[in-house]
């Protein structure tokens, strides 16, 4: 069977030539005077043959490029080996001769098959150099485009930390006004300009029901406060989560009947609460807002300032459809929101109360068994280290952890719950102060020390009269020793990099001791 290529001479392969590589390795002049000796020894048992004459003509292919293979080839003239020859004197044994010939044609096709074999092997490997630049060559511009794409990504979604003026442009200034209760909380108040809801419509101002934002990080306080008010009021509240307690065994009911696409109100009231009336100027209103996800990527929690800001406007929507209850998400306008409680609990507290949380009915465990009890703190710890592990390597390439952030976090036990935390307190400034609302800064912990101030300052900014009693608060819920020292070192480090100005002002509390020293330090 021939060998594809190779020509038709060889009918089995034959053992490679010890000279395989002369034509690529030697000159003309070299070449020539090997064959010469070669076949010299070859003809020394023929005495008195004529000797041969060996010419070897070497040259690239016009249509190779610089490193092609040479292609030679090799010629033989009969000469004598004495005057004798020459004058005629003696008659060449030409039968000797032919097999001579015959002997060279048979090295020039061989070296013919080498050259070409040679030349095969080069093409196959300038063909395979090519393949393996031009994928360089793509993997190269592949990786600039994302690293361009994940630029512009990050501009698009940092959140600006500046404030907004008549002119509309940012500026660094601050705007706060000084506080505005017996107990110093601070009311963010906006700056004298329509905010952009109120110059896309002006019905903020028809006196009907508003919309008071409780704007929270989930776990943080927020349904006892929701609670709380509910019971000082004696009004019902509202949610962007249509039915909050129990399983939704009902259609969505809008708090407003000409915005059906959200708030709702929360479940229907039993025992003490039916005899709770609906409130006539605001309603307060949950809200979670964006950048609030557990246990995920970076990439679920990367908000820009447009898309937290319009999660703080979905609601989720609960409706009967041929007896299958099912769900819509819908977003309704900001014309009604006028006013916001910014709600902040302790971050070391709040990590813990949301895995505390995720443990008894989130995705940690089957939802169709209930927890009984609380996990331990190691428990905690094992978990957060766990999920650091999980998520190390989405955040080594997200654009959100730079290496200063990891290497600062690197031994902090759930240190994505931090970076969210930060994240989303920054976001939730933004938005307040877009919308040009009055916001008020609220502490959860104020409900376990100063309760009556903070209750009496609330209901001043609801604009409600007290008609109710307190709900008792369950003390004791604080977790900072859950982390160790050195942990909570590196988390204030992570706020002092990371947060924004007003971030920063309302959360250096729960690091530093009346005297402004580190909190944490005692601890050592």
């Amino acid at each position: 069977m021939t060998r594809k290529g190779l020509g038709s001479e060889l009918k089995r392969p034959r053992p490679r030539h010890p000279n395989t590589a002369l034509a690529t390795l030697l000159n003309e002049e070299q070449l020539s005077r090997h064959f010469q000796q070669h076949f010299q020894r070859r003809s020394q048992h023929f005495g008195g043959a004529p000797s041969i004459d060996f010419t070897v003509s070497m040259s690239r292919r016009s249509n190779r490029g610089r490193n092609s293979p040479l292609s030679s080839s090799v010629t033989a003239a009969l000469t004598s080996d004495s005057d004798d020859d020459v004058c005629g004197t003696r008659t060449p044994d030409w039968t000797m001769a032919s097999e001579q010939s015959t002997a060279v044609d048979s090295y020039n096709a061989r070296h013919s098959i080498i050259s070409r074999s040679a030349s095969f092997r080069t093409e196959r490997t300038h063909s395979n150099n090519l393949v393996k630049a031009r994928r360089e060559r793509s993997y190269a511009v592949f990786l600039a485009i994302l690293s361009v794409g994940l630029y512009l990504l990050h501009m698009i979604k940092e959140p600006f930390h500046g404030n907004y003026n008549n002119s509309n442009s940012w500026s660094s200034s601050s705007h706060r006004s000084p506080a505005a209760s017996r107990l110093s909380m601070s009311v963010i108040q906006p700056e004298d300009f329509a905010s952009s809801a109120q110059l896309k419509n002006n019905k903020a101002d028809d006196g009907g029901l508003k919309i008071i934002w409780l704007m929270s990080f989930p776990n943080s306080g927020t349904s006892y406060t929701v609670r709380l008010l509910r019971f000082l009021t004696m009004e019902y509240s509202a949610s962007n989560y249509g039915e909050e307690y129990g399983h939704v065994v009902a259609d969505s009911v809008p708090a407003l009947p000409s915005q059906p696409q959200g708030p709702f109100w929360m479940d229907e009231p039993s025992g003490v609460e039916k005899g709770f009336t609906y409130p006539t100027k605001h309603v307060l209103t949950k809200t979670h807002c964006g950048a609030r996800c557990a246990a995920c990527p970076p990439l679920m929690y990367a908000e820009s300032t447009y898309s937290f800001q319009r999660r703080c406007f979905e609601g989720r929507r609960y409706y009967n459809e041929k007896g299958e209850l099912k769900k819509k998400v819908d977003v309704y306008g900001p014309e009604n929101v006028k006013k916001a409680i910014h709600l902040f609990r302790n971050p070391f507290d709040n990590v813990v109360s949301r895995y505390h949380h995720q443990w008894r009915y989130g995705p940690l465990v089957d939802q169709t068994t209930k927890h009984e009890g609380m996990p331990t703190r190691e428990e905690f710890r094992e978990h957060c280290f766990r999920m650091n592990d999980w998520r190390a390597g989405p955040e080594r390439v997200s654009i959100l952890f730079t290496d200063e952030i990891l290497d600062l976090m690197a031994k902090v036990p759930c240190r994505a719950e931090f970076f969210r935390y930060i994240e989303w307190h920054n976001l939730a400034f933004v938005t307040s102060r877009d919308l040009g609302i009055p916001t008020m800064v609220l502490y959860y912990d104020w409900f376990e020390t100063k309760f009556d101030d903070a209750a009496a300052t609330l209901l001043e900014f609801l604009e409600v009269e007290r008609k109710g009693h307190e709900l008792e608060l369950v003390p004791g819920k604080f977790y900072t020793d859950y982390f160790l020292p050195e942990e909570q070192a590196a988390v204030h480090q992570l706020f002092r990099l990371i947060a924004s100005r007003e971030t920063w002002k309302y959360t250096q509390r729960f690091f530093t001791d009346e005297d402004g020293k580190a909190s944490y330090s005692a601890a050592q």
